[in-house]
């Protein structure tokens, strides 16, 4: 094999020098042809990319770039945890019950419509104790002596994760000891990322603490009748609180209530004087119905998405309660556009507008000035 690297015998050395004075002008010429068409690419390409960057589509007006995060639910989420159906499956657990009732007592199904019904009023009656009255007579299920009794605090749900705290009276506790749920994990749904709404600041009230209260806002256009969420209560307790209760509630729900579900009751509005739970709970509660409580003498649940929806006299949701699956929810009443704001109604939308204010300023006390009642 040759080897080149000797003086006088490679290319460069048969050369003349005006030879290579003339390819070296020739090599910095191409060298500058290939920079110009290198900047002429670089710049279609620029342009290319800006072309595509302001053809890109933007968020399109029925959905806003907004929802919740995982921060925002106290509850494991999920979709389809539990069967929805009018049909669905709900036996109280039999055993329970016996060791309340009397053993002939029959298992209660909800689903089951008046006989169901007629065997929850019969399990009602049976369970009183005959001596709670001076005549020693038994008391119906729906005498107020009875069931304003809040003397049992209990937990709802699995044990060691966010679960509900109960205030009821001793009938209600050993019916919900029965529950299908008790004891097993309680969840919102669907998942927390699905759920079409988002927690923002809302000019409707002023909450007195940041100059703006919260409100739930859609993250979308929603359709009429969608249901938006369920989620389980936070606390269930009735109207009726004893004042040693009242007065030693935030150490109680320190001792009891899980620390996302307290976070979660901490981050609600309190309409009344004070910073403490017990108003909190006050300001927040909305009705729900246990079988052992007459309907017109309802619990009264706080929930952690449900309580954060404004009044209006003119609401577009409608709250709704399923016993069954232990979940609140939200279903709207015509279409939401995305980014309105989400309104529930406090009272009786049918009462005339001076029956409303009242209503409103003695609970929640704030003047309403939705779009039904106006400023004045």
């Amino acid at each position: 094999m040759s080897s080149s690297q000797e003086p006088g015998t490679g290319a460069l050395g048969q050369m003349s020098s005006s030879e290579i004075a003339a390819l070296e002008n020739a090599f910095m010429e191409m060298l500058s042809s290939l920079e110009g068409e290198s900047a002429a690419a670089s710049t279609t390409t620029s342009k290319t990319r800006n072309a595509a960057t302001s053809s890109t589509p933007k968020a399109p007006a029925n959905e806003v770039k907004l929802g919740l995060r995982a921060s925002d639910v106290a509850f494991p989420s999920g979709n389809n945890v539990y069967d929805h159906s009018p049909f669905a499956p709900f036996n109280l657990d039999e055993k329970v019950l016996k060791d309340f009732v009397p053993p002939q007592f029959m298992t209660v199904g909800l689903a089951d419509g008046a006989k169901s019904l007629a065997a929850i009023d019969e399990f009602t009656r049976r369970s009183r104790i005959p001596t709670l009255r001076k005549d020693n007579t038994a008391p119906s299920h729906d005498d107020p002596d009875v069931q304003s009794m809040a003397s049992c605090i209990m937990g709802f749900g699995a044990p060691g994760e966010s679960y509900a705290v109960v205030f009821c009276d001793p009938l209600t506790r050993q019916f919900l000891r029965a529950h299908p749920l008790f004891q097993k994990p309680l969840c919102i749904e669907p998942h927390y990322s699905s759920i079409p709404i988002y927690i923002g600041s809302s000019n409707v009230h002023d909450n007195g603490e940041n100059g703006k209260g919260k409100g739930l806002f859609a993250a979308r256009r929603i359709a009429k009748d969608e249901v938006l969420f369920r989620e389980p209560p936070l606390m269930i307790m009735t109207p009726e609180t004893s004042p040693h209760i009242a007065m030693q509630f935030d150490k109680i729900t320190s001792q009891t209530m899980p620390a996302r579900t307290q976070a979660a009751l901490d981050a609600l509005h309190n309409c009344w004087p004070g910073n403490d739970r017990f108003g909190r709970v006050r300001t927040n509660m909305i009705a729900v119905d246990l079988p052992t409580r007459p309907l017109d003498r309802p619990f009264g649940g706080c929930f952690q998405l449900v309580s954060r929806a404004n009044h209006s006299c003119a609401p577009n949701v409608s709250f709704g309660w399923d016993y069954r699956t232990f979940q609140g929810s939200l279903i709207t009443d015509r279409v939401i556009e995305a980014g309105e704001e989400i309104f529930i109604s406090y009272c009786d939308v049918h009462a005339s507008k001076a029956a409303r204010r009242e209503e409103i300023l003695r609970k929640y006390r704030f003047k309403c000035t939705c779009t039904r009642c106006g400023p004045d």
